[in-house]
């Protein structure tokens, strides 16, 4: 492989990249940073309607 197919190749990985990062990772990232949040806000209607 030459250096100039390297190159190409590096270019390309960016674009293949992006399905995992944005279909698998990503939702992880916000379950984890969200997830807290919404359990919180979940627990502070639940008491606002029972009462």
């Amino acid at each position: 492989m030459t250096f100039n197919g390297a190159q190409e190749q590096a270019r390309k990985i960016g674009v293949k990249l992006v399905f995992p990062i944005f279909f698998l990772i990503f939702p992880a990232i916000l379950l984890v940073t969200l997830g807290p949040a919404v359990i919180l806000v979940f627990q502070a209607l639940n008491k606002m309607l029972a009462n």
